[in-house]
């Protein structure tokens, strides 16, 4: 699987300079989840496995005498996945099983002749058909727009993991 992301500049460059990578506990995010940007929450009225989390994440919630203020906002924005593999059958159902919070595509890296009956089930599915030859790409179908919906944990989650891959696939190696 890929995934478009959307990296958010201001926070990567406040976390690099914290020294916070990807947030991926999901306890610690559905804790910061309770919490409003930018309004404090009484310490009483946050459950107490919750406050384990937040006390444990002093870069991305203060505690003052107000309560907790959240400071984490998520890293950026997964616009789209794709998903690759030998049989477009699979492929495809894998790609329609995932979320559509985001725009969802079946790729190829070679030739790709979907039947009509395929092409049909990607439709009803509201997934893209990307094929990818040497360096081209040519879009076969056009995904269906994201549900963009309410906003909720998961999404960050989400932001969170692709995070995660972008700073290994961003970092330098070491010679």
């Amino acid at each position: 699987m890929l995934a478009a992301f959307q990296p958010d500049d201001h926070e990567h460059r406040r976390r690099t300079a914290l020294d916070v990578g990807a947030v991926t506990s999901t306890g610690l995010l559905h804790g910061l989840w309770l919490l409003p940007s930018g309004l404090p929450v009484p310490i009483d009225e946050v459950p107490d496995h919750k406050r384990r989390h937040l006390d444990a994440a002093p870069n991305l919630v203060d505690v003052t005498d107000a309560g907790y203020q959240r400071r984490y906002s998520p890293p950026g924005v997964v616009r789209a996945v794709a998903f690759g593999g030998s049989r477009i059958g699979r492929t495809l159902q894998r790609a329609a099983r995932f979320t559509p919070i985001v725009q969802r595509f079946v790729y190829s890296e070679g030739p790709m002749r979907p039947s009509a009956a395929r092409v049909s089930e990607a439709v009803d599915a509201g997934v893209g058909l990307l094929e990818c030859v040497a360096s081209n790409a040519r879009l076969l179908l056009e995904p269906s727009p994201a549900e963009v919906g309410v906003p909720a944990v998961y999404r960050w989650w989400i932001a969170e993991l692709a995070y995660e891959n972008w700073i290994y696939e961003s970092a330098q190696p070491v010679s």
